[in-house]
């Protein structure tokens, strides 16, 4: 069984056979459209050109991908990566958490006292009953 490879080596294969078919395409192209060496001089250097500038534009991606990952995973708002601007979170992080334990508990308190008199009155009335 072929083991199943990550997508950033797929990609990478992809994206090389594309681009080598594409090469060999160019190649047989300019020797089969141009008929005088000058022509072909001149669309050798166009290909170089558009080589270099596909390059460039592929390495300036890759950098602003590369920068848009580590600025997401440094600037996420968590304990871990505190700043100035972040300290508000940091300190109340948990406060949501602390006001519904403190209503959820006040309301058990409640329901506990008034359950508590509601059996004193009524053991009050029995008591009251017997005599």
């Amino acid at each position: 069984m072929i083991p199943r490879l990550p997508p950033v080596i797929l990609l990478a294969i992809g994206g090389a056979s594309i681009y080598g078919i594409k090469y060999w395409m160019d190649k047989m192209e300019t020797k089969s459209l141009t008929g005088s060496p000058e022509q072909a001089e001149a669309a050798k250097r166009h290909l170089r050109n558009v080589k270099i500038a596909t390059r460039l534009g592929i390495g300036s991606v890759a950098m602003g991908a590369a920068y848009y990952v580590y600025d997401s995973w440094k600037e996420r708002p968590t304990p871990s990566v505190v700043k100035v601007k972040d300290s508000e979170f940091y300190d109340n992080q948990y406060s949501s958490r602390d006001h519904s334990y403190e209503k959820t508990s006040q309301s058990i308190e409640q329901e506990q006292r008034i359950r508590a008199e509601s059996n004193l009155k009524r053991l009050k009335e029995e008591f009251v009953n017997k005599k």
